[in-house]
């Protein structure tokens, strides 16, 4: 439901109130989906070349949910051959992918298989999307089990898949006996407590015979659609208190294969390092460019527990969305794949410290912060790591009281990472959609999104993690893969600007901007401003420091 308040504001510029209070301290078991309502959002329209299909891609009619893991290519081919016929054009499909078995050299060689087989049986079957993309609206779930989280667990997983879902009603899909050549998932009940009809298929044969389709779709037919409110109330964030999870790691990546491996290893390092603490993290890894999964599955797969999501090009700004619903943990830390972790966890346990300490943090930053105005004016970026260029090192005696760590309240911070609170971030709309057509860049996203939390109450800061930036082939990739994508990417800065600087009018002004630009030559004019001309957005950020540089907590 919260999914498409989001929506329903972006489109009808509606008031919707949040039921948690900002500032509120993370629980260890974050409240469920249903009961966290978005805030307003600023009207922002999408771009014209997409909104034809942008109801019908991030608010579908109907999600499909493979329940019952997928095991071969006959019963990927029976499911999506059965949905078809029942299915339009813009619903969803979710499923599931069982490579759990077998010894775990064998695992990652397994779930690319099940990937390759499923994504072409869905090609066939399902058609093109709205955009004519063939995979847009299928994404396949891999589950990690290592990391202490106790094995494959189905039921688990599927509550995941329902959360993770964009439709409006979810129907669930279960492949049994005669999709899976007999061997059935005794993981599942037959019935859920929300009423979702699994198939009881009994026909005889494999999963590919024309028999075993015919009674899938007979079945499925049959299946009702379960509002998302019920699907919600049935696919709890936490089952019980054994269910928490600390930390989300959430990793947006595409076609950087050679950082892998060691960002795999960084990640599942800190996971280690971090259970030994009695913090239990999850990783949940958006695979957007589909493939890739036996790399990633054979790097985190035995050593960590979460999800591999595969999606069909949406980009950063709906993939996280939706990966944030999906998680389990209080607090969210986001990641793209150019950003390379430190051995040790510090990346995640000074985001943890700092959120538990200031319950009035919503947002930490950790590659670049801006201050456009007063004494704090300057662009900056951590030190530890890798500094970016023509940045600012973080003050030396601005800390954090209580913790003594580094932290600088910035008006503006950039991706990645990004830590923050899993129910706030949701509550506060997540990321504003309309910033981006699916497939495109969200520059400006985590802009919007910062001045959002300081309107909303909350503080925004950026932290030290030691963390390296633009790693890899990242400077010929992605946006920077050709001239075209460069100056898309250009467009998309320009009009998201305009798109937050308008909505925030009177809110906030870029100072530096409004005096004629001039880059550092004009610092010293902003440091100059007098605290009654800022803008209240200023205003907050350099009383904020003021407090810091004091020793005061707020």
């Amino acid at each position: 439901m919260a999914w498409y308040l989001v929506v329903l504001c972006v489109l009808l510029d509606l008031t919707v109130t949040t039921t948690q209070k900002p500032g509120a301290a993370a629980s260890s078991c974050p409240a469920a989906d249903d009961v966290i309502a978005a805030r307003r959002l600023a009207r922002a329209p999408l771009p014209n070349r997409c909104r034809r299909c942008s109801a019908k891609h991030d608010m579908p009619a109907r999600t499909f949910v493979i329940a019952g893991a997928i095991a071969d290519a006959a019963s990927a081919q029976s499911v999506m051959q059965a949905i078809a016929g029942v299915s339009a054009q813009a619903d969803e499909v979710v499923a599931l992918m069982d490579a759990t078995r077998g010894a775990s050299s064998l695992r990652a060689a397994s779930a690319a298989r099940l990937s390759s087989a499923t994504r072409a049986a869905a090609a066939a079957a399902l058609g093109t999307s709205c955009r004519g993309e063939k995979l847009e609206r299928v994404m396949l779930v891999h589950q990690l089990t290592g990391g202490g989280g106790g094995g494959a667990n189905v039921a688990s997983a599927v509550d995941a898949m329902v959360r993770l879902s964009s439709g409006e009603s979810i129907v669930r899909v279960q492949p049994s006996t005669c999709a899976s050549g007999g061997r059935g998932n005794p993981s599942l009940p037959s019935t859920s407590s929300a009423g979702y009809a699994f198939d009881s298929v009994a026909a005889a044969g494999r999963g590919g015979s024309d028999a075993c389709r015919e009674e899938m779709a007979k079945a499925l037919s049959a299946s009702p659609d379960i509002p998302r409110s019920s699907a919600l109330a049935d696919a709890p964030v936490c089952a019980t208190s054994s269910d928490a999870v600390s930390v989300s790691v959430i990793v947006q990546y595409f076609r950087r294969p050679s950082i892998v491996r060691t960002l795999a290893q960084r990640i599942a390092s800190t996971a280690r390092a971090l259970s030994r603490r009695k913090t239990r993290v999850e990783v949940l890894v958006n695979l957007d460019s589909q493939g890739s999964v036996a790399l990633w599955y054979g790097s985190l797969g035995d050593s960590v527990e979460g999800y591999l999501v595969e999606s069909g090009n949406v980009h950063e700004i709906r993939a996280y969305n939706r990966l944030v619903r999906m998680s389990r943990g209080a607090v969210t830390v986001l990641l793209q794949d150019d950003d390379m972790p430190p051995t040790r966890p510090v990346w995640v346990s000074s985001a943890l410290r700092l959120l538990e300490s200031r319950s009035d943090i919503g947002l930490l930053g950790g590659k670049a912060g801006t201050v456009q105005g007063g004494k704090w004016s300057g662009k900056y970026s951590p030190s530890l790591g890798r500094r970016l260029p023509n940045r600012l090192p973080l003050p030396s005696s601005a800390r954090e009281p209580k913790t003594r760590l580094p932290l600088l309240f910035t008006t503006l911070v950039n991706l990645a990472p990004f830590a923050f609170r899993r129910n706030e971030f949701l509550g506060m709309g997540g990321f504003h959609a309309n910033y981006s057509c699916r497939g495109e860049a969200g520059i400006g996203m985590d802009y919007e999104l910062a001045l959002r939390m300081w309107k909303s109450g909350l503080k925004v800061g950026l932290y030290e993690h030691g963390m390296r930036h633009d790693v890899g082939d990242s400077g010929s990739t992605g946006t920077r893969a050709s001239a075209a994508k460069w100056r898309m990417r250009n467009e998309i800065e320009s009009r998201n600007t305009a798109l937050y600087e308008s909505s925030f009018k009177g809110f906030y002004l870029n100072h530096l901007k409004a005096r004629g630009g001039g880059g550092a030559s004009r610092l010293g004019t902003l440091r100059g401003m007098s605290f009654r001309s800022l803008s209240p957005v200023h205003k907050l950020v350099t009383a904020a420091n003021d407090a810091l540089l004091s020793g005061k907590a707020s």
